[in-house]
């Protein structure tokens, strides 16, 4: 499957509008029928055939578990748009965005989770808890990040490759950083505070603006 929807996508970067008009109208020649000047109904042909391919794509990763789902298309964002260096063709942009629109829940829900743990870290540490308790909230919430970032990675590599840089993954690193920053300096809590440092690196280190900031974390905390 992986293999025909590359094939499939490095079509849709291949096919133009204009390369399919010429050969009408070569045919058109031979019957002696008037050249088609109208691009329109050629544009909105070729659109509705990749809207076809990604449905179909669509239906068929659907019915595969959740993580063989993600994992399928990150494998062919990456290959699609060389690890977010260059763009990938309408096959691959339209299944992002498909994805993107069906991944929504899921990060929304994963989202309000990770600001309620965030949210408990911090009521824990200004109630005079101890470290270790404040770290046991730290690393449940570092799993779900993992998983959030998951999730997201394809929509964050697809917008990568066209030079902008995915608005919510941003926000969150800020919101997780914060927390990092606040356990550090607030409290003094060293172990949760390296703890999330580290785990940004990992997690977010295709982000340039973020791994930059986070780099700068790890230096100020050894």
């Amino acid at each position: 499957m992986r293999e025909l929807m590359e094939k499939m996508d490095q079509c849709s970067r291949i096919i133009d509008w204009r390369n399919v008009r010429d050969s009408i109208n070569a045919v058109r020649e031979l019957s002696d029928f008037a050249p088609a000047r109208d691009e329109k109904p050629i544009r909105d042909a070729l659109k509705e055939q990749v809207g076809e391919a990604v449905e179909a794509v669509c239906t068929t990763l659907n019915r595969l578990e959740s993580v063989k789902l993600v994992q399928i298309v990150t494998d062919l964002v990456n290959e699609g748009t060389r690890q977010g260096e260059g763009r990938s063709g309408r096959v691959i942009w339209q299944l992002v965005q498909r994805y993107e629109l069906e991944a929504q829940p899921f990060l929304d829900r994963e989202g309000r989770t990770l600001e309620a743990l965030k949210a408990k870290a911090i009521e824990k540490a200004e109630g005079g808890a101890e470290e270790k308790a404040v770290k046991r909230v730290v690393n449940v919430l570092l799993r779900v990040l993992r998983n959030w970032d998951k999730v997201a990675q394809p929509i964050q590599i697809s917008m990568r490759s066209r030079g902008q840089r995915h608005e919510r993954t941003y926000e969150m690193a800020m919101s997780i950083r914060s927390l990092g920053l606040k356990l550090w300096n607030e409290f003094h809590m060293k172990d949760p505070a390296r703890e999330i440092i580290a785990t940004m690196e990992e997690v977010f280190a295709e982000e340039a603006e973020v791994a930059e900031l986070v780099a700068r974390d790890r230096k100020a905390t050894g």
